[in-house]
């Protein structure tokens, strides 16, 4: 898989071929269908979003000091 952000690179800019910012995925065939099912197991609506203030919160917090423990050992 490749891809690139539009507005980068002089040539794409000079021919104003998109517009900048873009992000542009270019996916091999042979991976379409991994790719496919991929996105079919995908969660699309992240618990972040519907959860609330508190629960985000409390996962973040979580999440903070899963990392210091990772953090002071070695």
């Amino acid at each position: 898989m490749n891809y690139t952000v539009t507005g980068l690179a002089f040539g794409s800019k000079a021919k104003q071929i998109f517009e900048e910012g873009w992000m542009l995925v270019s996916i091999p065939y042979n991976w379409l269908p991994i790719i496919t099912q991929n996105l079919k197991e995908m969660e699309w609506v992240l618990p972040s979003y519907t959860d609330g203030r508190e629960k985000f919160l409390e996962r973040e917090q979580k999440v903070f000091k899963e990392a210091a423990k990772e953090a002071e050992s070695p």
